[in-house]
């Protein structure tokens, strides 16, 4: 919406409205961290019985808040100069920060004329705050609020996940508690240590499913290999795409020296494996 719109609305809303003081300050309770969906607009506070002006409401994408970050240090301001005495982290179950795409993101932004390396060398889903699930989301943040320095130890916080369709919030984690509030189902028996190959493989194959056109690259790569019976053949078809692929990204060449790097150990396994496993990886399977 234009902003000329929006400023008729205005005069329209001040023509309509009679001036009136704003109020004092009191003090406020409670804050609630939520996803900034719009929309939960209308469903947020009705679902908590809450009115406008019962809490402070932040809201930001995933109601994920990193460390350090501006919005936390926003909720300290609002501890310590409205009295917030409590705070509830509350995702909802259809959040789209649960399902980030990185390829429609890149797809987007590039679009918008904006290139990859605008967003520094992180991991674009951690440099946007996509979260795993919303319950784990929801915990994170209460593990990144109660490890905030600048925030006193008698700040309670807790955490829900807010079913949006039908309203029904499902406590995750309460004040004081320091795991989720339902029952964990048992541990698995602990697993051998991942194979540093195996995980420098993982990351190439999340790096390369954000790249549009990799699929039909990487197919034609792994037949021409299980052509090859020579190892350097192979290899140097693996370092011929590697450079196809890494030309418009630092992403992707900071992936390819780390897969270079564990497939030079004594971990390595033959070249048409390694792509097997990074065709797999890469198509989700």
């Amino acid at each position: 919406m234009h902003i000329d719109t929006l400023l008729e609305r205005n005069r329209e809303f001040v023509r309509r409205r009679t001036a009136r003081p704003f109020p004092s300050v009191e003090p406020i309770e409670l804050a609630v961290i939520a996803c900034y969906d719009p929309r939960l607009d209308d469903l947020l506070l009705p679902a908590l019985g809450l009115k406008a002006g019962d809490a402070f409401l932040f809201r930001t994408a995933g109601a994920f808040l990193p460390p350090g970050s501006v919005s936390m240090r926003s909720l300290a301001m609002a501890v310590y100069f409205f009295g917030v005495q409590r705070v509830l982290v509350m995702g909802h179950t259809s959040c789209r920060m649960a399902n980030f795409d990185a390829s429609a993101f890149i797809d987007a932004f590039r679009k918008r004329g904006v290139t990859r390396e605008a967003f520094g060398t992180d991991d674009l889903r951690a440099w946007a705050g996509a979260i795993p699930d919303p319950q784990r989301g929801v915990l994170t943040t209460v593990a990144n609020l109660r490890a905030a320095a600048f925030l006193p130890g008698d700040l309670e916080i807790s955490g829900a996940v807010l079913d949006d369709n039908s309203g029904e919030l499902e406590v995750v984690v309460r004040p004081g508690a320091s795991e989720p509030a339902r029952a964990a189902p048992a541990a698995a028996p602990s697993a051998a240590p991942l194979d540093p190959l195996v995980v420098a493989v993982r990351h190439m194959a999340e790096v390369l499913r954000a790249r549009s056109g990799w699929r039909d690259e990487l197919r034609a790569l792994r037949t021409e290999i299980d052509r090859q019976h020579n190892p350097e053949v192979q290899l140097a078809l693996i370092e011929t795409f590697t450079k196809k692929v890494s030309a418009d990204s630092r992403e992707v060449r900071e992936a390819i020296e780390q897969l270079k790097q564990e497939a030079g150990s004594e971990s390595a396994r033959k070249p048409q494996d390694l792509v097997h496993l990074l065709l797999r990886l890469a198509e989700g399977s």
